[in-house]
């Protein structure tokens, strides 16, 4: 798979382009979805953004409260895990 580039920091408001249209997800909220939804492995992601996953899974559950209003990823200290009745939602949302 090709590495996303060029992503600022998250505090910076701007979103990487080619996240914008699916659903209004920030890059890293809609990294982590893909990874969770297809068996990828997020964690060599994480290391090199310097990003922490229960930070991530906290950001992904708000910004996808308002759409499927209820918490998408729970999270048990170490991995983050999708809620299996959101999956089909979340599949239509972010495509392969």
């Amino acid at each position: 798979g090709s590495e996303p580039e060029a992503f600022a920091e998250p505090e910076s408001g701007s979103e990487p382009e080619d996240f914008t249209d699916q659903a209004d997800l920030s890059g890293d909220v809609r990294f982590l979805l893909h990874a969770l939804l297809y068996g990828e492995d997020w964690k060599p992601y994480f290391r090199e953004h310097h990003l922490m996953i229960s930070m991530v899974s906290d950001a992904a559950n708000d910004e996808l409260m308002d759409i499927i209003g209820d918490t998408v990823i729970e999270f048990d200290g170490e991995e983050p895990h999708l809620i299996d009745d959101y999956i089909p939602d979340l599949l239509a949302m972010i495509p392969r």
